[in-house]
């Protein structure tokens, strides 16, 4: 579905389809806007992006467009979110798909390409024009929680708190979205994750991956991590006093992407956001509250792996999560 513009019989405007944006991250929190002269945009500011053409992929069409944009070569640093949003503004009816990007320069000077465009220019974040096109004053909201994710998974690398930071080959922040409704929490890094940096990368992970197929949910909209950021020893559970010095972080993150609901996998995950000795035999999907989120407890799909009985109960829990997360909204 590619974005367009058309004037039907009756005069009047509509504009749909797949778009792309681009947040050029510049030192001193400066961020690069353009004016735009169409229809569309008309006297706001916006991020620079267009359409995606037949063909390409999202990814493809950023590079191009801010290349052809600004004058740029930009290569992508990670997506910020994808987006939808219809409706009447301006004597335009529009019903559009931005995905926004973060990304950053390689090469190149800014100056305008495109006729279209009247004027592009860097503004610093605290100076950003009140008249912003659309959905792109989300889109820079997102941005700073995702620069703020990064800065935090940067000091979670870095993290020496506790006596894991000895043994551990990778720190695992976690990864996802900084706009995901849906976040995952686990319970510590294997083997697997520690050697890659990435949570649920191992067999676990595999399985994970199948179940959130048999729900229908994209695994790339969920921020998935876990109480502990570090791989203990011989794959232990982890120790009190490490979780004491990890929590903070999840807490941190947690307020940071703000979900409507967490999966807890397993009784770590669980009594670390509840708070209470509580377990999963007891628990296992049936919503619990946490001010103002709900966490889903669920047995951790390594447990579910060994046991059979354990997968079952996993797969029936995952049948009520999908009736939840449709009451919700959040498909």
């Amino acid at each position: 579905m590619d974005g367009f513009l058309e004037e039907e019989r009756s005069s009047t405007k509509k504009f749909s389809g797949k778009t792309v944006v681009a947040i050029i991250e510049y030192p001193n929190n400066e961020i690069l806007l353009a004016k735009r002269g169409t229809v569309v945009f008309l006297g706001y500011w916006a991020l620079p992006g267009g359409k995606v053409d037949a063909g390409e992929t999202v990814e493809e069409a950023v590079v191009r467009e801010v290349r052809e944009e600004t004058g740029l070569t930009v290569e992508i640093v990670r997506k910020i979110g994808e987006y939808h949003e219809s409706g009447v503004h301006d004597g335009i009816e529009y019903d559009y798909y931005p995905t926004c990007f973060l990304v950053k320069r390689v090469d190149g000077k800014i100056r305008r390409q495109k006729g279209e465009i009247e004027q592009i220019k860097l503004f610093d974040l605290k100076e950003i024009p009140e008249r912003l096109a659309f959905l792109h004053s989300v889109m820079v909201k997102d941005y700073l929680r995702t620069k703020a994710i990064m800065e935090l998974d940067e000091r979670i690398r870095q993290c020496e708190k506790c006596r894991l930071y000895k043994t551990r080959t990778n720190a695992v922040p976690g990864e996802g979205p900084a706009n995901a409704k849906i976040m995952i929490c686990g319970q510590a890094p294997g083997r697997t994750e520690d050697e890659e940096g990435r949570p649920f990368v191992g067999r676990a992970g595999r399985f994970l991956n199948e179940l959130l197929e048999t729900i229908e949910l994209e695994r790339e909209i969920l921020f998935i991590t876990s109480p502990i950021k570090c791989f203990p020893p011989s794959n232990r559970p982890p120790k009190s006093d490490e979780l004491k010095a990890c929590t903070p972080y999840l807490e941190k993150q947690i307020s940071l992407i703000r979900p409507k609901i967490i999966i807890a996998f397993g009784n770590y995950a669980l009594q670390t956001l509840l708070g209470k000795k509580l377990t999963i035999s007891q628990l296992h999907g049936q919503p619990q509250e946490r001010n103002n989120i709900l966490v889903f407890p669920t047995f951790h799909p390594a447990a579910a792996i060994r046991f059979p009985k354990t997968k079952a109960l996993i797969e029936e829990d995952f049948k009520r999560l999908k009736n939840l997360l449709t009451n919700l909204d959040l498909y």
